[in-house]
């Protein structure tokens, strides 16, 4: 029997006659719907002079100090490209610096795009180094040597910011509890890591050579796990430019703050985007929208800054450092498959042309 017959059949009854649990539902989806709206409306309305106030902090924001957290961005970006070029140059397949830094953007929007983990990220970066003259091999050591070296920064850095956390002043009992348990949570993640880092695999197991792409894929994780096993200096160097990263994300935001005119510290800042990132990572949440945020001004919560100020600047932050990289980002990955489509159709008319 065809099941789109059963399912138009079904339809058409549901016309005459609504079931009763179809009714039921449709009455509990409107009254969630009116339960939100209601809800919303009331906490705009608790919170109106923190919503008239952020609307006044934006408004007023400074030019100046935005173009130099657009600056520092661009330059958070830059950093990006210098580790990927570091490992590349190191495997001696380099890449210059102007035909990476586009992809650092671009991976940015791969990511966000379609939300997978980072696998999307990783297979245009790939798709991108291979268009660019890079090997298989090289290209997926250079992913791995940037995802592994962005992970041990962003351990770093969380920890120092929960141990700051836990020792600041104003901080609540509770939260400086949690600080401490994520701190050693972390710190045995970093200690993972490291064991996975130096771990060898000698033999893939025997059910993996059936599958000629996971074969294929398991000996190159292998062989990248065991150059950067080997490369501890160069892991170190690309480690301190995550870092660096990191350090431009909060300079980036100190800007946005001096912007709208509230006074923090760079200290601060720092503290604040590392723990919102953390917040993001953890909450499931597309791009961290919510999460990030929430995170952020519950940081500065700690520091005493107001909620108007520490959400504006957390607005305008991720406007800078999220939604409007991920434009050029888009034009940048339509691009490199428009390029591979365009040179795809001149070898195959090359190849159909008579000799």
């Amino acid at each position: 029997m065809n099941r789109d017959d059963d399912l138009t059949t079904a339809a058409g009854a549901a016309e005459t006659t609504p079931p009763v649990h179809a009714r039921a539902g449709s009455r509990l989806g409107l009254a969630l719907v009116v339960l939100i709206a209601a809800a919303a409306v009331i906490v705009a309305s608790l919170n109106a002079d923190k919503l008239a106030a952020m609307a006044v902090h934006a408004a007023n924001a400074s030019p100046g100090w935005l173009f130099l957290a657009v600056l520092s961005q661009c330059a958070a970006f830059l950093c990006t490209a210098l580790a990927w070029r570091r490992v590349l140059v190191r495997l001696k397949e380099p890449v210059g610096l102007p035909a990476l830094y586009p992809l650092s953007i671009a991976k940015l929007f791969a990511d966000q795009a379609l939300p997978s983990g980072g696998l999307s990220g990783a297979a245009f970066l790939l798709h991108a180094l291979k268009r660019r003259g890079v090997s298989w091999d090289t290209a997926y050591t250079a992913f791995l040597f940037g995802a592994a070296t962005f992970f041990a920064a962003f351990l770093l850095s969380a920890v120092v910011s929960f141990v700051a956390v836990a020792g600041a002043d104003n901080t609540p009992r509770i939260v400086a509890v949690a600080a401490r348990t994520f701190t050693i949570l972390l710190t045995m993640a970093a200690l993972a890591a490291a064991g996975a880092a130096v771990f060898r695999w000698t033999r893939a197991p025997r059910f993996i050579a059936r599958f000629p792409a996971a074969a294929r894929a398991l000996a190159m994780s292998r062989n990248a796990a065991q150059r950067i096993a080997r490369e501890k200096a160069l892991f170190a160097r690309v480690v301190w430019i995550q870092i660096i990263q990191r350090l431009f994300d909060a300079l980036t935001l100190w800007f946005v703050f001096q912007a709208i005119g509230a006074p923090t510290t760079y200290v601060a800042c720092f503290i604040g985007v590392t723990l919102a990132s953390v917040a993001a990572t953890v909450a499931p949440t597309p791009m961290g929208v919510g999460s990030f945020e929430g995170g952020l001004v519950a940081a500065f919560a700690v520091f005493g800054t107001p909620v108007d100020e520490a959400l504006t600047s957390a607005l305008i932050y991720r406007g800078l450092s999220l939604w409007l990289p991920l434009i050029p980002g888009f034009f940048v990955v339509q691009r490199e498959f428009l390029s591979q489509r365009k040179s795809a159709g001149a070898e195959d008319r090359a190849g159909a042309s008579p000799s």
